[in-house]
Order: structure tokens, then C-alpha cells, then sequence
């Protein structure tokens, strides 16, 4: 397709009407909307004047007219009436600017607009002009008298003085105009005067109304100053007044100017109020203003909204292409071949069967819009996004022969649509999908599975110590264990699977079309083999496990909660197995989990229904063998599960946060019940409680000292047993209640040692009193054995610190005989006695006297 042919296209389907004629002004070409305006067929008007068809009583003025300019080679721009096909009379308004090519003049283009509508808009405001010029003349106007002798001298005093620039001297002085304003004196207001300023007399008015009112008065009366310096012969000006009850209006201020002295005794001054006049001409040119820019919106839309034209043959498969279409590909304007073949090659791959359907759509049912985004090559080789707009032109058969529409670049569009996604899927530390992605794809997989039959798994993994690894290297060396251990489960999965990170230090993994148990068990094997190896970052070296729990689709269960819940309870099966391991869900979990929460929620109201109480577990002097120690031990009697074991009620306790509570409610029975036995007993009696680390996240030390003093109990009363764990994850908040137990008297025991990870500088920061060897170390202790070897050495070690050393659970004479033998100072367990209760302890140790 020629540009001639391209050009002559877009004409046609410009807004208004376009002709282009010849130097002589015969038209060859017309457009639809052209000789729709002239009431006439486009065959009708080629090879003739336009002039010809308009109306003929204005015929033979336009012609004239329109000869000049072909004679001159001028633009050409008239209007006139036209009585169209119905009847009606148009006012049309013709344009044409000359074409000059080599120099040569070779036609006219121009545009026919009918402009009914703005014209009778004109001719309203002209007849409304008319008519407030006619008021003017005619009506009363207020009107008073104004002495301006004042003024008069002052200004001829100034002139005397030399100034020859009254406006510099004005600058130079604001205040003066003020100065001269208030020393015009006003008198003899007409009564229209009176109503414009809302006056009850004249003489309110004449007292209130002077030359500084109304909010632009001082900048009018500056004026007429001006005018006076100048010797004009009058002045007239539109000023904004305010009348005496606040009420604004716009008038117009008229005066003679006064030439001598004498004629500024009385200045006659008028106000006519053009309040409404104004308001009705500014609505009025609002009105012309906003149809001035409808008739331009067009033209200045396609020369500034940066979209690009197309315009497809579909019978010869030319495509004209806009420079701006082209300029979004990075092309120049005569680079791109104007074919629908430079189209297809730019379009992307994948978009290809997605473009032709929008098409295929478009041609078979014109109500369905082409309106699609798609990807095309740019010069430069990337994709640019863009979203393309078109509209089909038809044949008289209905058969789509042409196609045009614009097209816009959507790119940064499309990547802050794909920012959004991303960060809404994915981890931004690990770049792997995080929870929202994982459960969606878990869904589909379960409904996938639900209709074919396909099982699949799902590995909760938690990794083992993290938190020390953040504590001791910090969080930046964590978040790059965090990367390197994503990395490391995507070298054991298959591409069909998928892992996710869901926060933390948590992962889970989705493993498809699972055959057996067997193959799930061999990736789990893999995933705590892969966390097997030490993580080097630098200088640092750090070492975690992984402890995964599976559930399995449909074995246990076809929903996704269900399956995440029952993952979760099998990876903390794993982790109370001692960690680096993996754990398959079983009923038995689901089982001990629904037991679990019904404690959890008995154990609520243990207290309150009195379902708990201590016992007392004595400790031996194993010098002496007298007692005057013992550990305070707590029990839960359930109504319906009978005796609870501690170790399965405390740590949920510890869980739910109860154990605060329980604590407190600990802590106040043992300082009761040793200030008895301190008088029963032995005076020294010392009981021995334990303290989760829970309690000292919320650190009752000092309700504890207080309670005591409240009950007339001393200090070493009282010793409190923490775990190595607490040592091992404490932070200063921890030392400072340990301190301030010592600084009161109290005494702290380091229960279970041996089986933690303290090492001994916490024996010696923590300033421990007592050292409680574990009773596995005990149970199996035979002379010569290497728990014999290990209780010796914990001893020795413990003695060389000035620490104490109670052994637990002793249950036999060479048990005894062996620790009495390695220095051991204190025994505990059931060869001396069980568990018992406060009123049995007193009976056995009060009857007995054996701390006498």
C-alpha cells in the first residue's frame, strides 16, 4: 500500500469531513463525513467544486471567496448556513490550507465541521452582550458625590517635588495609596446606591462606605490615581465590592477625572452592579471554552498519547504501521516493512494461537472486541508487552476486508504486575514458592489425585538448633543457611515436585505420583542426609539437622489441613526421637495428639477443681545419712485418665503457658510447707523445686523473694533446679534472676547433668550451688562401668568448682555404696524413698528423727 493510499485512508476515517481537491479546486477526494455535510453522494462531488452543492444563497459570496484564495494560493477558512437533506439549517465552517510540493502548488486539503451548536452558543452571548449594554444605558445606576480636592493637592505636591513615575513612587510607598484613599470624602448617594450596599440611610452609608471598602478597592483607586496623574478624561474600571452586611458583588465604577481643584470638590461616581452579568458571561464562556476543546480533544490525543496506529489490508496483507508503533519497537520510521509478515515474525511464540483467535473472534461476531495484550520483539531482541485495540471494516457481503486500531506499551505495566505476583508467591530470601503458592498447588494436586488416583506426600521439615545458629553467628549468617539449605533440597527433589519455605525455619516439601511409602522414605533419607554435612560460610563453620514429619494423600487423609496437621504432629514425633531423623504420620499420633488437648484443656482448671498437689522425694546426706533436704515434685490426679505422668502434662503445660500459673501455685505450697518441716524437722531444712525455662521468660523472682519474706521463710529455704537447656538458650535476663536468688539466700541446682549441652564456663557464670547427676548415668552403674567412670568424673569436677553433687536415682545398696565412694555428698532415689506426700513425709521423718 502506497503512503498516498495509506494517507487517504486515515482521512476517511478522520472526525469531520476532509476533502482534498486539485490547484483548480475540483475535489478528488471527499470523505463519507464531507459529503454527508453537504447533503450529497461522494460520486457527486469528485471532479467538482465543493461550492458547487452549498446552498445557493450564500453560493455566490463563498465562491467568491474561495476563488481569491485559489487565485492567491492562500488558506482558505470561511462559514456559512447549509439547509441539509432534512431541512434543517446547519451552520458549516470550511477550512483549507494550500499544498505546495517542489515548490509547486499542487491542491487544497481542508476539513468541513458543522459547528450548529458553538455558533448558536456565540450568537447567545453576543444577544446576551447586546442586552446587558441595553440595561446599562437604560436603568438607574447608584451614584454619590466625591471630594477629591484632598487627593487633587496631594498629588500636585508630589509632582512639585520632581517624581515623574507615580507608579515607581507607589511601589516604592504601598502605604500611600492607603493614606490617599481615606481622604476621600463621600456625600449625596442616590437610593439605588442605598439598596446596592444594603444601607438603612444615607447616613450609615456616608459614615461607613469610603474609598479602602470592598476587597479590590485600593487596587481600582490606585488606578484612578493613575488616570488623574495622566490627565485622562475619565476612567471606568470592574472592581469586586462588598456591601455593609458582608454581601460580595461586582460593579462597574465610572467617573470623569477631575483637572483642576475645584472640579474635585464633586466628583459624580456611578456603580453599576454586574454581578449577575458577570457570573452568566463567565458560565457562558466555559460553555464555548469546553466546546473549543471537544472540536481539538481529537487531534491532540493522536499527537500526544504516544499510541501507536495500524491499519491491515486484509486482501493484499499490507499493514501501515505509525512512527510511533514503530518507535515502541525501537525501529526508525522507515525500517519497519510495512507487511503482515513483520507482524508475525515480531510476535512472541507462546502469544501466536492467542493473537489469531482474538482475530479469528473479532471477524465471525463483530460484538466480540479485539482487545488483547501480547509480547513482541523489538529491535534491540527483547519482548516488549503491548496491548492492541482494533476494529474490523467490512465488505458489502459482510466479509472483513480491512482491520485498524492503535497499540499501546504495557511493559512496566506487565513487570510491576509480575513484581506483585512474585512477591505475593514467592520467599524473597530463598526465591523458592512460599505458603500461599505451596497450599494452592497442594489443592490442585489433591484434587488432581481425588479424580485419577494418584498419591502423593507432603514433608514438614523443621531444622534442628537454628535458633542457636542466629544466637552465635547472627542473623545474617542464619538467613545464608536458610539459602543453602533451600538449595540443597532442591538437589534431592524431582523437577514434578515442589518445595516451599513457610517461614522461619520450617520447609515442606510436595513430593507427586508417589508408587510407595518406600520412595517417600528414600527422599527423607536424602533431605537428613543433605543437612548431614557442615554449612561453611567464610571463616564459620555451623551444623544443623533436619527433623521431617510425612503424611501421605490418601492414606491419611484428602484434605489439605488435615494433611498438614498430621505432617506436623509426625514431625514432632521425630524430634522428640532425638532429631535428625524423619517420622511417618500414624493413627497412634492422631491418637496421642487428641489426648494431649484434652489435657491441655483440663489442665485449666486443674488447679481450680484441686486435681494437682505435691510430693516430697527426700534427700540423703550420704555422709551421715540423715535428711534434711528434699525435692518438691508435682502430680496430677485426672478425673477421667487417673495419674497423669510430669512428663507428659509439663510440657504441655509449658506449651499453652500454663505453667506460669502452675508455678506460682508451686512455689507458695513449698515455701508452706518447708517453713513446717523447718520447725518439725531440722531448722536447715532446704526444699528443691524446679523452674521451667518458661517461668523465667516471665521472671517472678521478686514476687518470689517477697513471698517468702510474707511468710517468715529465709532465703536458703529454698533451691531452685533449672535445666541445662535454659543455660544453653539464657540471655542476661536470665542471670540477673539467678544473681538476684543468690543475693536472697537461695541456693540453684543444675538438674539432669550430663545429658545437655552446657559446657563448663555456665557452671561458672551462672554461679551453680548444686550439680545433679541424671540417674541414667546411675541406673546402670556397676563398678568399673563407664557410668561409674562419668559419675567419678563429674564429682572430682564439680568438687574442684566448690560445687555440690546430688545424685539421682539411686535404687540399690552397690548403687550407694559406689557414689558414697566417689565423694558423692547428696543421694536421691527410691532405695531411700519414693515419692510421698506432705502429711506421709512428716510421719516417716518427724517419727523416725532422722535428721536429730
Amino acid at each position: 500500500m502506497t503512503q498516498r493510499e495509506t494517507f487517504l485512508r486515515l482521512m476517511e476515517y478522520a472526525p469531520g469531513g476532509i476533502f482534498y481537491t486539485d490547484a483548480g479546486g475540483c475535489c478528488l477526494f471527499v470523505s463519507s463525513d464531507a459529503s454527508e455535510l453537504f447533503s450529497l453522494s461522494q460520486e457527486l462531488c469528485l471532479g467538482a467544486s465543493w461550492v458547487e452543492y452549498i446552498d445557493e444563497n450564500v453560493r455566490e459570496d463563498v465562491a467568491t471567496v474561495w476563488q481569491s484564495a485559489l487565485n492567491l494560493k492562500q488558506r482558505f477558512d470561511t462559514q456559512f448556513p447549509h439547509v441539509d437533506k432534512s431541512g434543517q439549517v446547519k451552520r458549516l465552517r470550511v477550512q483549507a490550507n494550500p499544498i505546495v510540493e517542489h515548490s509547486e502548488h499542487i491542491g487544497y486539503i481542508g476539513s468541513v465541521v458543522d459547528i450548529t451548536e458553538t455558533y448558536e452558543v456565540q450568537d447567545h452571548l453576543n444577544q446576551t452582550e447586546f442586552r446587558f449594554t441595553r440595561l446599562f444605558d437604560s436603568a438607574e445606576v447608584a451614584i454619590w458625590d466625591e471630594d477629591f480636592r484632598d487627593v487633587f493637592v496631594d498629588l500636585e505636591r508630589i509632582r512639585a517635588s520632581g517624581v515623574t513615575d507615580l507608579s515607581s513612587f507607589f511601589d516604592d510607598n504601598p502605604e500611600y495609596v492607603l493614606e490617599l484613599a481615606k481622604k476621600v470624602r463621600v456625600s449625596h448617594v442616590n437610593q439605588v446606591g442605598l439598596s446596592l450596599f444594603e444601607a438603612s440611610s444615607e447616613h450609615e452609608f456616608l459614615i461607613q462606605i469610603d474609598r479602602t471598602f470592598g476587597e479590590s478597592s485600593l487596587i481600582v483607586f490606585r488606578e484612578e490615581l493613575m488616570a488623574m496623574w495622566r490627565g485622562d478624561d475619565s476612567f471606568k474600571a470592574e472592581a469586586e465590592f462588598r456591601t455593609l452586611k458582608g454581601k460580595s458583588l461586582t460593579a462597574i465604577l465610572s467617573m470623569p477625572i477631575p483637572t483642576s481643584k475645584e472640579e474635585a470638590l464633586s466628583v459624580p461616581v456611578s456603580i453599576f452592579d454586574i454581578t449577575e452579568r458577570a457570573a452568566l458571561v463567565s458560565e457562558l464562556k466555559e460553555t464555548i471554552s469546553q466546546l473549543r476543546e471537544s472540536e481539538e480533544r481529537f487531534e491532540l490525543a493522536v499527537r500526544g498519547s504516544g499510541v501507536g496506529i495500524w491499519d491491515w489490508n486484509i486482501d493484499t496483507d499490507e499493514v501501515y504501521y505509525s512512527d510511533r508503533f514503530k518507535e515502541i519497537l525501537g525501529y526508525q520510521p522507515d525500517e519497519l516493512p510495512n507487511t503482515y509478515d513483520s507482524f508475525r515474525r515480531a510476535l512472541h511464540v507462546s502469544d501466536v494461537d492467542e493473537v489469531r483467535k482474538a482475530i479469528h473472534a473479532h471477524f465471525k461476531n463483530p460484538a466480540i472486541p479485539y482487545d488483547i495484550e501480547y509480547r513482541l520483539k523489538s529491535k534491540r531482541g527483547e519482548y516488549c508487552w503491548v496491548r492492541a485495540l482494533g476494529e474490523a471494516v467490512r465488505d458489502d457481503a459482510g466479509r472483513p476486508c480491512r482491520m485498524a486500531g492503535s497499540m499501546i506499551d504495557i511493559t512496566d505495566k506487565k513487570l510491576a504486575e509480575h513484581l506483585i505476583w512474585q512477591q505475593a508467591n514467592y520467599d524473597s530470601l530463598t526465591a523458592l514458592p512460599n505458603r500461599v503458592m505451596f497450599l494452592d498447588r497442594f489443592e490442585q494436586e489433591i484434587i488432581k489425585g481425588k479424580r485419577s488416583g494418584v498419591s502423593c506426600a507432603l514433608l514438614f521439615i523443621d531444622l534442628d538448633h537454628f535458633k542457636h545458629i542466629n544466637d552465635t553467628l547472627g542473623h545474617k549468617t542464619g538467613d545464608m543457611l536458610l539459602v543453602e539449605a533451600a538449595m540443597r533440597l532442591l538437589t534431592v527433589i524431582r523437577e514434578s515436585d515442589t518445595v516451599a519455605r513457610f517461614g522461619g525455619d520450617e520447609f515442606v516439601v510436595m513430593l507427586t505420583n508417589i508408587t510407595s511409602s518406600q520412595s517417600v522414605e528414600r527422599v527423607a533419607s536424602a533431605i537428613v542426609d543433605a543437612f548431614s554435612a557442615p554449612f561453611y560460610f567464610g571463616g564459620e563453620v555451623a551444623f544443623v539437622s533436619a527433623s521431617i514429619g510425612i503424611s501421605m494423600f490418601p492414606e491419611d487423609g484428602g484434605d489439605v489441613d488435615e494433611l498438614f496437621r498430621f505432617a506436623d504432629q509426625a514431625m514432632y514425633e521425630a524430634k522428640h526421637g532425638g532429631r535428625n531423623r524423619y517420622s511417618f504420620f500414624t493413627q497412634c499420633m492422631q491418637d496421642l495428639a487428641t489426648r494431649q488437648r484434652k489435657l491441655t484443656n483440663d489442665l485449666r482448671v486443674a488447679l481450680e477443681c484441686e486435681q494437682l498437689e505435691l510430693v516430697y522425694q527426700s534427700i540423703v546426706d550420704m555422709r551421715t545419712g540423715k535428711v534434711h533436704k528434699a525435692e518438691a515434685l508435682l502430680r496430677w490426679y485426672h478425673p477421667k485418665f487417673g495419674n497423669v505422668s510430669p512428663s507428659e502434662f509439663i510440657p504441655l503445660a509449658e506449651d499453652s503457658g500454663l505453667i506460669v500459673e502452675i508455678g506460682e501455685w508451686v512455689f507458695k505450697q513449698a515455701a508452706f510447707q518447708v517453713k513446717e518441716w523447718r520447725e518439725k524437722i531440722h531448722p536447715d531444712f532446704q526444699l528443691s523445686i524446679n523452674i521451667s525455662p518458661i517461668q523465667f521468660q516471665h521472671d517472678k523472682s521478686q514476687d518470689w523473694i517477697d513471698s517468702l519474706k510474707e511468710q517468715g521463710v529465709d532465703g536458703d529455704a529454698i533451691n531452685i533446679e533449672i535445666t541445662e537447656g535454659l543455660l544453653l538458650e539464657s540471655d542476661e535476663s536470665v542471670k540477673l534472676q539467678i544473681d538476684r536468688f543468690h543475693q536472697n539466700g537461695m541456693y540453684v541446682a543444675l538438674d539432669d547433668f550430663g545429658t545437655g549441652y552446657s559446657s563448663l564456663s555456665y557452671l561458672k557464670k551462672f554461679d551453680i550451688d548444686y550439680l545433679k547427676i541424671d540417674q541414667a548415668f546411675v541406673n546402670n552403674m556397676e563398678e568399673g562401668s563407664e557410668e561409674h567412670a562419668l559419675c567419678e568424673a563429674i564429682i572430682v569436677m564439680a568438687h574442684k568448682l566448690s560445687i555440690f553433687v546430688v545424685a539421682e536415682g539411686i535404687e540399690t545398696e552397690s548403687q550407694k555404696a559406689l557414689l558414697i565412694a566417689a565423694g558423692c555428698d547428696f543421694g536421691q532415689g527410691y532405695y531411700f524413698s519414693k515419692p510421698i506426700r506432705a502429711d506421709e513425709f512428716s510421719d516417716v521423718f518427724i517419727g523416725e528423727n532422722k535428721c536429730a
